[in-house]
């Protein structure tokens, strides 16, 4: 059987033997068709079959950032130790040479460390390259470090930097991306009514199909949400996004909302069905809800709880790794105490309060290991 290495490679030497230039296979690839992970994976290597070639600056960046829009997340989720060590390989490189021109480059490598799997994830590496995107001049990047700033997300909270740097974006991307997390920032800090009116007004502003309305739908929905304002109006909003980026985090919450509210007439089923294509589209705490319900009596089915917790702890969700360590301790058909205590190990290293709790207990009670309250 071909390693996934192998096909790879048989794709890049078919791109460069067809004697068509790089941008000529860039229209091919559509968000419809970059959903099928082999379609891709392909996508993949005309990326890099122009960066070989020299092929136009701006249409291979505008390129890297379609294939790069969550679709990767799709690709990822199903590949095993040895594959993902590839896959990751690959994408690192990518980004690499997509920075040395362009500051989605950048950006793009600080969103795959900031949500990798175990052992690749590095939060620490997120803000400092989308600085660098932002000093090349990405508009998001640009928009995005000024409201992190302004907050203190991910670095020190320096408002008056933030407030500087919101002051000097002058391109109308950035421009546009400044009034989203504008918006943001006054809900956080100020008046949510304001807020609301913000992005009403950039709604109008921005063409219909553009990619930042969803974005600003969702963010209309999240905030409904933290009021508890009406579910029917925060699902429309979450609707109205998916309408444009059918892939969008959005995606987990009108999943939650379609579970929990019943007058919003949607079948529970529907729910599953979107809490995994969240997951495909790089959500990782939907595995949070699909290993909880698999567990409840309605939906009972252990195996699937246990599938979709183990893979949410392979993205380091410490609720997935706490809710494993409970059924490898204490459920006899699937004990396992080895693995119980490192889950339970995991969850203590990323500060989990309950874990930290549990493990205390089980070394005190010394039911399932030897006791050891020193």
């Amino acid at each position: 059987m071909e390693t996934l290495k192998e096909k790879f490679e048989a794709l890049a030497h078919r791109i460069q033997s067809s004697g068509k230039p790089a941008a000529a296979w860039f229209p091919q690839f559509t968000p419809v068709t970059l959903l099928n992970a082999e379609n891709w994976w392909e996508a993949l290597a005309v990326c890099e079959y122009a960066l070989d070639t020299h092929e136009d600056e701006a249409l291979t960046a505008g390129f890297f950032e379609l294939i790069f829009s969550a679709y990767d997340c799709n690709v990822e989720v199903d590949l095993n130790e040895e594959e993902y060590a590839y896959w990751w390989e690959k994408v690192i490189s990518v980004c690499d040479r997509v920075a040395v021109f362009n500051g989605a480059g950048w950006s793009q490598k600080g969103a795959q460390y900031s949500e990798a799997r175990y052992g690749k994830r590095d939060l620490s590496l997120l803000f400092p390259c989308y600085e660098k995107a932002a000093e090349m001049g990405s508009p998001e990047a640009e928009a995005t470090v000024a409201y992190w700033r302004y907050m203190g997300f991910y670095c020190e909270q320096d408002r008056a930097e933030g407030e500087r740097r919101f002051a000097a974006l002058s391109s109308p991307e950035a421009l546009l991306w400044g009034k989203y997390y504008r918006a943001y920032a006054e809900q956080h800090t100020g008046s949510k009514e304001k807020a609301l009116l913000m992005r009403k007004e950039l709604l109008d502003e921005l063409p219909q199909g553009h990619r930042l309305r969803a974005h600003v739908y969702a963010a209309m929905g999240d905030a409904l949400d933290i009021e508890e304002g009406s579910v029917a109006e925060e699902a429309a909003c979450y609707e109205k996004s998916l309408e444009l980026v059918p892939n969008l985090y959005s995606l987990k919450n009108l999943a939650t909302l379609y579970f929990r509210y019943p007058e919003l007439g949607k079948q529970k089923e529907l729910a599953f069905e979107l809490w995994e294509k969240a997951w495909h589209a790089g959500v990782w705490s939907a595995a949070n809800f699909l290993g909880y319900n698999y567990q409840e009596e309605e939906w009972l089915d252990m195996p699937k709880a246990i599938e979709w917790l183990e893979k949410g702890m392979l993205y380091c969700e410490s609720y997935c790794a706490y809710e494993l360590a409970l059924i490898y301790l204490y459920n006899d058909e699937y004990k396992n105490v080895e693995r119980g205590l490192m889950c339970l190990q995991r969850c203590v290293d990323d500060n989990y309060v309950e874990a930290i709790e549990t493990l205390a207990n089980v070394y005190f009670n010394g039911e399932l290991v030897e006791e050891n309250i020193s």
